[in-house]
């Protein structure tokens, strides 16, 4: 059995303890049913409480806190679909306290660079206008969290990864976790393979495929639909995991939505992080195209 269906709750502002600690995108509205703010969490209830604490004293804060009615929440299970659907709700009801996000969703970005070494080096910094980051994120935090990952991943060295600042070695070599990248005792080729591998993990090795994660129920997974490299929408399946068929020509049960370089962006951060990346079959007749 399959559904592709979503539904927003309302909650009053007397109903926060109501709201559930899971995974989901949600809307703070306004007078009128304006939406004011659109926001995602893998714990919704904790994210919406801290975003209405009295505690947060910044104008726009206190804002926006004065403006909201109610609250109206999403259940994606996922975070992965959460981030999708926040995107696509940002960019189509440009909420005003969303205003700095709607060009992109995700102002840092994860660079790559060759140093004087010959050394492939990696920068987190804001999104630049001119170059494309390999990876992106919603804040520094999340993409300092990444590199810690990839780095104990990877062997790579935080030096390298631009998490040091020592004018020789790093922290990691001292403890034996870094091969000395950053005294060049490690040859760069060898140092160098472990970034491609990295790079290659969160690239689309195929261009048709399902990239499936965790759904709102037990018995549930949720899909993220792309085909001719591009994102087509996702949807839910109830069942099994091994009897979800990847057939892109028998597909019913998702929703479409558009695709763009933030949606892009979030498939590719997440390639390497879903429960599973499955090929999907497509017949080549444009007629039987998913659109």
């Amino acid at each position: 059995m399959s559904d592709g269906s979503l539904t927003f709750e309302i909650f009053s502002l007397d109903d926060l303890a109501k709201i559930p600690e899971t995974a989901g995108v949600y809307n703070f509205i306004g007078e009128d049913g304006e939406i004011l703010y659109v926001g995602k969490s893998i714990h919704l209830k904790r994210r919406v409480q801290e975003h209405l604490s009295t505690s947060r004293e910044t104008y726009r804060a206190k804002r926006m806190q004065n403006l909201v009615r109610q609250i109206s929440i999403c259940r994606t299970g996922s975070e992965l679909i959460a981030l999708l659907l926040e995107s696509h709700q940002i960019k189509t009801l440009t909420p005003i306290f969303n205003r700095a996000q709607r060009r992109s969703v995700f102002p840092w970005g994860l660079y790559e660079f060759v140093n004087d070494g010959d050394y492939k080096t990696l920068s987190l910094s804001r999104i630049k206008i001119e170059e494309e980051p390999v990876v992106v994120f919603g804040n520094a935090g999340e993409g300092k969290k990444y590199l810690d990952r990839i780095i104990e991943k990877y062997t790579l060295c935080p030096k390298l990864c631009g998490l040091e600042k020592w004018t020789r070695s790093c922290f990691s070599y001292q403890v034996k976790r870094c091969l000395g990248a950053c005294l060049s005792e490690e040859e760069s080729s060898a140092y160098n393979a472990r970034i491609k591998k990295w790079m290659s993990a969160i690239r689309f090795r195929v261009n048709h495929f399902w990239m499936i994660d965790r759904g709102r129920t037990k018995n549930e997974w949720s899909v993220a639909i792309v085909e001719n490299g591009i994102y087509n929408g996702f949807g839910y399946f109830r069942g099994a995991l091994k009897d979800l068929k990847p057939d892109l020509n028998a597909l019913s049960w998702f929703q479409a939505y558009p695709d763009n370089k933030d949606v892009q962006r979030i498939l590719r951060a997440y390639h390497d992080r879903a429960v599973k990346v499955l090929p999907a079959k497509i017949n080549q007749r444009s007629d039987q195209r998913v659109v």
